[in-house]
């Protein structure tokens, strides 16, 4: 996690919020740029791959079930 936390930052040329150097110090484009860095698109960026997060371990969970104990359980 602290790897893809300093990959990020070098990417998106911010470390805690701040920005690393001059306002062209990213590795991104500026519509990228405006999307990962405002607050509201990376909630709701978190928000749906924490619901993807959920839904997937769900469906693992269910195949589980289905293997171990068959359909009717």
């Amino acid at each position: 996690m602290g790897l893809a936390t300093i990959v990020f930052g070098i990417i998106t040329g911010t470390v805690f919020g701040v920005n690393l150097g001059a306002e062209n110090s990213t590795l991104l484009p500026k519509y990228l740029k405006d999307l990962l860095l405002d607050s509201n698109n990376l909630f709701a960026l978190s928000l749906v791959l924490g619901w993807i997060q959920i839904v997937f371990g769900m469906v693992v969970k269910i195949i589980n079930q289905y293997k171990q104990n068959g359909f009717m359980y």
